[in-house]
């Protein structure tokens, strides 16, 4: 049988069984679902620069499209697809932080036009609470690492400078002696 007369006769074959090939995948897709996942996991890590760059180039080329899409999805879907937070756990988050952010608790409405930044532990991926733009970028550049925070913080007020933007109240100073003997300093 020639490459051609294979062809055609897989097209064929494929076409006359199309049901019953669809419920072969998908019972196998079924029976082995963590092996895929997986090895669909270890693709990605082998492969994350190609990836990258494909999903850029696919971006790039259609920029429109792709701007449209993030329009019509939203910031609700980016949440749960992101994070894991449906509509109705950011509300009862931003309830719970008095439509604030948690570390400086200016209310987002105020000096945060974009809106709260959803936090997360980068390595075990559980959502900490809702942030601002800045204090979530703040605590990203300091790796999400306590001990470079503390550093910052010792650092801060090491000057003896009288800074307005901060000030260590006596329940703040009572949480950061708690902290230092938990981390065992």
């Amino acid at each position: 049988m020639t490459p051609e007369e294979r062809a055609s006769y897989n097209r064929q074959y494929n076409t006359a069984n199309r049901l019953r090939i669809r419920k072969q995948q998908a019972d196998y897709r079924l029976f082995n679902a963590a092996a895929i996942k997986n090895n669909q996991k270890k693709y990605r890590t082998r492969n994350r620069s190609r990836i990258r760059k494909q999903v850029a180039l696919y971006a790039a080329r259609n920029r429109a499209a792709v701007n449209q899409k993030s329009k019509e999805r939203g910031p609700d879907w980016h949440r749960k697809y992101a994070y894991g937070v449906t509509p109705t756990q950011f509300q009862a988050m931003l309830l719970a932080q008095q439509n604030a952010c948690a570390i400086c608790h200016i209310p987002f409405s105020e000096t945060h036009p974009i809106g709260p930044c959803v936090d997360h532990c980068h390595k075990t991926q559980i959502v900490r609470g809702l942030l601002c733009r800045e204090c979530n970028s703040g605590i990203g550049k300091l790796k999400d690492n306590p001990r470079l925070v503390l550093n910052a913080l010792l650092y801060l007020t090491s000057s003896g400078a009288d800074c307005n933007f901060f000030r260590l109240s006596l329940e703040t100073d009572r949480a950061y002696s708690r902290w230092l003997a938990k981390i065992g300093n």
